[in-house]
């Protein structure tokens, strides 16, 4: 089960760390959940930034190439499988989300696809980077009622539409509000630390796997160059992304 950072918490690491850069700072400790977590910048230097994580038995370490903008990321000795797709981006991010977002082609199209053959009145919406649902609403005069269908789609699968009914009502409601979710915290991560750390928030989420811990995600974001209380809110991010992805791959058809 995923580890959920307490608001409080947040809120003093926020403050604490929110000021603090790399070259006055290279250590930092905090709890989450009541396990302490060390954060180390071991090199950070013209050509890479070098990120040590441990938290309880497993150390993390992340490297992040300011040549070529790779980044590759361990946990206790084993590399960790970045997306080959998306690993390579960091270099490549504007200072504006919304240019890193629309250069998703791929997952654009198949949305645009998809919402081209759903009729009836929009009456809710929300897409994110990697999540997506639109929900349209029809009179059936025969029936005198409503029929509600849904668009839903995530990056890197085929989108659906579905016809909402008492099978799958309660589903697609839990992934709308997980993606509503999402939403606002990406907006948070904004309003804190600016569209550019959000644009390499988004980047790396997108290429790490749905089964790092808190210690494997901070590194890997401290190391692109969020700051760790950016890397948290990040973390809380990430878990969105990975639950919303599960409910999406459960929602009966």
């Amino acid at each position: 089960m995923k580890r959920i950072t307490s608001l409080s918490m947040v809120l003093v690491l926020l403050f604490l760390l929110s000021f603090a850069s790399f070259a006055d700072t290279t250590v930092q400790n905090y709890a989450v959940d009541g396990q302490q977590i060390v954060v180390k910048v071991l090199v950070d230097d013209a050509t890479q930034r070098i990120v040590q994580v441990t938290e309880g038995s497993e150390t993390s370490i992340s490297t992040y190439n300011k040549i070529d903008g790779s980044v590759t990321l361990s946990t206790n000795g084993k590399n960790v499988e970045l997306d080959a797709d998306t690993k390579n981006q960091l270099n490549k991010i504007s200072s504006s989300e919304k240019d890193y977002l629309d250069s998703m082609d791929h997952f654009n199209e198949a949305r645009g696809m998809m919402m081209a053959r759903t009729s009836g009145t929009i009456i809710d919406q929300t897409k994110t980077d990697d999540h997506y649902y639109k929900v349209y609403q029809s009179w059936l005069p025969a029936e005198k009622d409503f029929e509600y269908r849904w668009d839903i789609g995530i990056k890197g699968t085929s989108a659906y539409n579905i016809l909402q009914g008492n099978h799958n009502e309660s589903q697609l409601n839990a992934f709308r509000s997980k993606v509503r979710d999402i939403q606002l915290q990406k907006i948070k991560i904004a309003g804190a630390f600016g569209a550019g750390v959000t644009s390499t928030i988004v980047a790396c989420l997108a290429a790490a796997p749905e089964t790092l811990g808190a210690g494997a995600v901070i590194a890997l974001l401290v190391a692109a160059g969020a700051t760790i209380g950016a890397a948290v809110l990040g973390f809380e991010l990430y878990q969105m992304q990975c639950d919303a992805d599960y409910m999406y791959r459960t929602i009966p058809r």
